[in-house]
């Protein structure tokens, strides 16, 4: 997850605060990691709203980090199935038994 520069500053960090409008709006377009999305089941409403009270409805979003740049959901699918094939071509052992001795290897 990403979260808007401008909106990192908890209502009670006297630093942020004392920053001025035009200050934070330079830092409208920098986006900070701060997590990894994971999985949210059925606590995904829950979370949504506790990242909108602590960052704003529009001052974070989930994104896929690859070699250190904010990528596309579709960008970062081809990084892992290159990974995948990569780890796999080197573990031929590992494949061969998958492929014979277990079920519905996805």
């Amino acid at each position: 997850m990403q979260q808007r520069a401008h909106a990192a500053a908890q209502p009670d960090n006297a630093a942020w605060s004392a920053i001025s409008v035009d200050g934070l709006a330079l830092l409208h377009d920098v986006w900070i990691a701060v997590g990894a999305p994971g999985f949210s089941g059925a606590a995904k409403s829950t979370r949504r709203a506790t990242l909108d009270d602590r960052f704003g409805a529009d001052g974070w979003r989930y994104a896929h980090i690859v070699r250190g740049v904010a990528v596309a959901p579709s960008v970062a699918i081809v990084e892992y199935e290159a990974t995948y094939r990569h780890f796999l071509r080197a573990n031929q052992s590992l494949v061969t038994f998958l492929t014979t001795e277990c079920g519905n290897v996805y």
